[in-house]
């Protein structure tokens, strides 16, 4: 399924505006073109229309290119805008570029905007592309650095901290945990908490409870959240 690329075209002078949609409609078939000719209309059109590329005529009696070139600067920088003129004036084209527009394409040269237009939307769809993929290399490099601050709080705190997942088994064990069990963290790691917990009950408390009644114990407090469960648990292994 083919995209649909919005196009703003700013223009009063109706000649004009059929060749330019002409060169546009070759260029690309699955087009929707929008016209404005006021400053009004214009900022409507970019808040409602969204356009992929503005196409801007350089003087009109209500509205101008370089007009139009500073409002779309301020309110949506990542649209390119090309301007046309009747101007063969080179400080003209200059002005023009150097306030941001794409490309500066002359009335009696309309056929080139074909190629200004498909290299402002190539580059355009270029830019938004490495934007996403610079925004999530900088999510995954952000995680990564929460992960480490976390994990160094962790190994060095004087408590002993384990961590479980949903199905009870260890994943994060950290030193002050060995030092106080006596449990090597590579022993913990990948064991269920309930067996590991099991070892640490007194020999007189194992003989009442067996590693299954245990294991069920924590399962229930496990699928209930019931941490008063827990909280008698923790106190007979001391």
């Amino acid at each position: 399924m083919n995209e649909t690329t919005r196009i703003l075209i700013v223009e009063d002078a109706s000649i004009d505006i059929g060749f330019a949609m002409h060169e546009i409609r070759k260029t690309i078939p699955h087009c929707e073109l929008q016209r404005v000719e006021t400053q009004s209309t214009f900022m409507n059109a970019v808040e409602e229309f969204k356009p992929d590329l503005i196409l801007s005529g350089y003087q009109m009696p209500h509205f101008s290119g370089m007009e139009a070139l500073k409002l779309a600067r301020d309110h949506t920088p990542q649209t390119p805008l090309i301007i046309y003129t009747d101007s063969l004036n080179e400080d003209v084209i200059v002005e023009c570029i150097k306030a941001g527009a794409y490309d500066c394409v002359n009335r009696n040269n309309i056929r080139r905007l074909e190629s200004a237009v498909t290299h402002a939307l190539e580059e355009k769809k270029s830019a938004a592309n490495t934007q996403h993929i610079t925004g999530h290399k900088l999510a995954e490099r952000s995680l990564r650095e929460s992960e480490e601050k976390f994990r160094s709080i962790i190994e060095q705190s004087n408590d002993g901290i384990i961590l479980i997942d949903e199905q009870g088994i260890i994943i994060e064990w950290n030193k002050a945990a060995t030092h106080i069990t006596s449990i090597p963290r590579e022993k913990a790691l990948g064991a269920p908490f309930w067996e590991i917990q099991y070892q640490m009950l007194t020999p007189k408390r194992r003989e009442s409870l067996s590693l299954e009644e245990y294991k069920e114990v924590f399962t229930q407090m496990f699928q209930t959240k019931k941490r008063n469960i827990w909280k008698r648990l923790w106190k007979s292994s001391l």
